[in-house]
């Protein structure tokens, strides 16, 4: 319910190689710049302040090579990606007509992540067998984070996960 408009700038790109039929890989980025135009007393922000919840910059890139293992098909892959640091709220401040304007949640900001995923398998007939590691480094932060009065609220990451999959096709 801001009172004041807002500026949005961003681009974002794909982009898909695949040197043989055997592998490929995929990146992506995007980049967002959205902010007030004006200062905001309803919300508590000031003119040139980000929105909150919205990354800088975020990336990924992922690839898969294909092969065979004796008579099956076998496939490795991996992907890495990044998440910018984003905020909960406004920091508000002094105004441009020198009145204090305080942010209606309180904020803090929420610190960037990379997680990294990898997995193996091979394919026999309509079916898939699969071992997989997401987020294999561990990583801890916050997926999703807002602040309401004195309370907060986030999302984790979920903690290193190994598993296996088994899959068939109907």
């Amino acid at each position: 319910n801001a009172d004041s408009d807002v500026t949005a700038n961003g681009i974002e790109a794909t982009l898909t190689l695949q040197p043989s039929s055997a592998f490929n890989l995929v990146g992506a980025i995007a980049y967002a710049r959205s902010e007030l135009d004006d200062d905001d007393r309803a919300v508590g922000g000031l003119s040139g302040e980000q929105l909150p919840g919205i990354p800088e910059w975020t990336f990924s890139l992922s690839g898969t090579y294909d092969f065979m293992l004796g008579s099956l098909d076998a496939f490795v892959g991996g992907g890495v990606a990044y998440q910018d640091e984003r905020k909960t709220s406004f920091d508000g401040g002094v105004g441009s007509d020198g009145v204090v304007i305080a942010p209606a949640n309180p904020n803090f900001t929420v610190d960037n992540y990379v997680t990294v995923d990898l997995r193996t398998g091979v394919r026999f007939g309509r079916y898939q067998l699969s071992i997989y590691a997401t987020n294999l480094l561990d990583e801890y932060g916050f997926q999703r984070a807002t602040t309401v009065g004195t309370q907060g609220n986030a999302t984790i990451l979920r903690p290193r996960t190994i598993g296996v999959a088994f899959a068939a096709q109907f």
